[in-house]
């Protein structure tokens, strides 16, 4: 994962566990690599520890069905999975990161573009 990826992905853990009320900085968090998802251009998937990686690459795939077309074809609009909420930003040099994000755990994927 290139530096402005793991920062970029570094700032999202922050915002996302921060909102759950209770105060954690990033570096305190672990994520594991999870393998790679093949839905179009291809993802490279992680979660936190206490979700299970078969579940993060299956979030990350339906995050990609049709029914949440609208947060993939606008940036930033949320679409709620298995009572998750995912959405998808924009990467510089054209790759994206989707999180999908609940109370204590999320997954993250960085797409190989």
């Amino acid at each position: 994962m290139n530096l402005l990826a793991a920062t970029a992905l570094s700032a999202t853990i922050l915002v996302v566990v921060g909102c759950g009320g209770r105060s954690q900085r990033a570096s305190d968090l672990v994520l594991v690599s999870c393998g790679n998802v093949s839905v179009g251009i291809g993802w490279r998937v992680s979660a936190t520890g206490n979700l299970e990686c078969a579940s993060a690459r299956e979030l990350i795939s339906s995050f990609f069905e049709p029914r949440c077309l609208p947060a993939q074809r606008n940036l930033g609009t949320p679409c709620t999975v298995n009572g998750y909420r995912c959405g998808e930003t924009a990467l510089s040099g054209g790759a994206a990161l989707v999180r999908c994000t609940r109370s204590t755990s999320f997954a993250v994927a960085r797409s190989n573009h």
